[in-house]
């Protein structure tokens, strides 16, 4: 029974009439009666929503109604002058009779009662944790702030760890306190209104359905010195992501207490291995910094960006992945001095309108393409090397647009494929070693060539279909055939160019037409 009603029903006897102010205090406790009222329709809400639907935002209880429903009640007792030591001493008695089902919902509930309604004012404490404790129960009931110190050795559990306040899971280090959980959803799962600071463990999330061993969207967090494996999968079943880090409109659970430790979003010095689906998958509103991680031998993607999120990736390892690094929607990240090496398809692939910079990075030994840009993405390169990838060093695909200035493009069939409506614009490039050609422009596409030397051992540059290009100041040879070849109806446009190759400088077949001026690239008459 709320406590408003309680003090109404026990002024039914035969007694005086409550003076003024005791009137006032019973319409205070009845609002505070309300807001908690509000605040259990909202946690009920939660009741069925399982860890996998939290780490997706799937079918979330609405939390815009419920800081609606919050701040009127607020406003109430503003405007009904209530005392505030008394108010709160109500709140925290109604709080008491906050009740919730499922882990999600706990958490959440615990969240509301400890955050920003202020309902408990337990000072933050350093929690010894042995291997036989139990680690979802503390990390739920821990005072806002705590710190978790888990003793080394193997720590097991098949519930997953809701994390819903600032909260610090510290171990000895990786190998040495091992987190093992094979709970049938997430391992680890930080709500929106948690400052999280996880350091020094292995994380080994063994259970084979596609949910992700860590889920963090908390707005601030600092993942440490970890060795995350993810779920593995099945023949059935791909398997779940090692670290997925999300990122959306925050609700009402935002706790007035923060951590000092993490003031953005980080993961430092992280490996991620052997998930079934991404190693590191970053959506919503995501941006957070990961530096010094290696993502090795993931499915589907080492990192995959998606959503309207901008990572910033450097100074770290991607390998042995499906594709090393994929973005696809709005997502913007910077790639920055990486290695993204022997991948089983793409280093890099960039999709629908995405965009970001990359830079500085080496892009080896990828097993399709060094990079692909298709869609309408529209990212740019800056000082990367692409070697020895299998296919293509770049491909522009679709109706896509990219720059690159200043990379080195070596050891490839075709060093840069340009097809469909793709745009393509080229300061700086050193392009060599390629097995065929070393610049394609095909289809509809059209391209600028600046201050770029380009060999190929067949042709330097090919521009076919109805591509057109505009070359200016290149160096460009044809090992075995010709420096630039134009056939069907390409167009090439120009002046500055230098052509060497053992046959023609400038072949022209076809409806192709050259519009070269100036150039050390005279054209050659195709043999009748």
């Amino acid at each position: 029974m709320a406590l408003a009603a309680v003090m109404l029903l026990a002024g039914c006897d035969d007694a005086p009439a409550e003076d003024p102010a005791a009137q006032q205090q019973a319409r205070c406790d009845e609002v505070v009666a309300g807001l908690v009222d509000d605040i259990q329709v909202y946690v009920d809400g939660f009741e069925q929503v399982q860890v996998v639907d939290y780490a997706t935002g799937a079918g979330l209880p609405d939390a815009a109604g419920v800081e609606v429903a919050i701040e009127r009640r607020q406003r109430s007792l503003s405007q009904l002058g209530c005392d505030p030591p008394s108010t709160q001493r109500a709140l925290a008695a109604e709080l008491g009779r906050l009740r919730s089902e499922g882990a999600i919902a706990q958490a959440v509930g615990e969240a509301m009662r400890v955050g920003v309604l202020g309902g408990r004012a337990d000072q933050p404490r350093e929690i010894e944790v042995g291997v036989d404790d139990d680690l979802a129960a503390l990390a739920v009931t821990a005072p806002a702030g705590s710190t978790l110190r888990l003793a080394p050795g193997q720590h097991q559990t098949s519930e997953p760890i809701i994390v819903a306040t600032p909260l610090r899971i510290l171990g000895a280090g990786p190998g040495r306190t091992e987190f093992v959980s094979d709970a049938g959803e997430s391992a680890l799962v930080a709500l929106e209104g948690a400052d999280l600071v996880l350091r020094g463990l292995s994380v080994d999330h063994t259970s084979s359905d596609g949910a992700a061993a860590l889920v963090v969207r908390a707005v601030r967090y600092l993942l440490e010195d970890l060795d995350v494996r993810g779920p593995r999968g099945t023949e059935e079943d791909i398997g779940g992501v090692g670290i997925l880090l999300e990122q959306d409109v925050v609700g009402p659970i935002a706790p007035r207490e923060r951590l000092q430790e993490p003031r953005g979003q980080r993961v430092v010095q992280v490996t991620v291995r052997d998930s079934g689906g991404p190693g590191v998958l970053v959506t919503g509103l995501a941006s957070p910094t990961l530096e010094e991680v290696e993502i090795v031998d993931n499915g589907v993607c080492g990192v995959c960006l998606v959503g309207r999120s901008a990572a910033q990736l450097r100074d770290s390892v991607v390998t042995g992945n499906t594709t090393g690094v994929l973005v696809s929607d709005t997502a913007r990240p910077q790639v920055l001095d990486s290695q993204v090496s022997d991948n089983d398809e793409d280093g890099l692939l960039f999709d629908g309108r995405a965009a970001g910079r990359i830079i500085g990075n080496e892009i080896t030994g990828n097993a399709l393409r060094g990079v692909t840009v298709t869609g309408d993405a529209s990212p740019q390169l800056e000082g990367n090397l692409l070697a020895a990838n299998g296919e293509v060093g770049v491909a522009v695909l679709g109706a896509a647009r990219t720059r690159l200035d200043g990379e080195i493009v070596r050891e490839h069939a075709i060093g840069i494929f340009a097809d469909d409506q793709a745009e393509v614009v080229l300061r700086g490039v050193l392009v060599e070693g390629a097995g065929d050609a070393g610049i394609i422009l095909a289809g509809q596409s059209s391209g600028r060539i600046e201050a770029s030397t380009v060999e190929g051992r067949s042709q330097g540059i090919e521009v076919r279909g109805s591509a057109r290009v505009r070359l200016t100041d290149n160096q460009v040879t044809g090992q075995q055939e010709v420096s630039l070849l134009l056939r069907d109806e390409g167009v090439m446009e120009g002046r500055g160019n230098t052509c060497a190759s053992p046959g023609a400088a400038l072949l022209v077949l076809d409806e192709a037409r050259s519009e070269l001026d100036g150039d050390g690239c005279p054209p050659a008459q195709p043999a009748s």
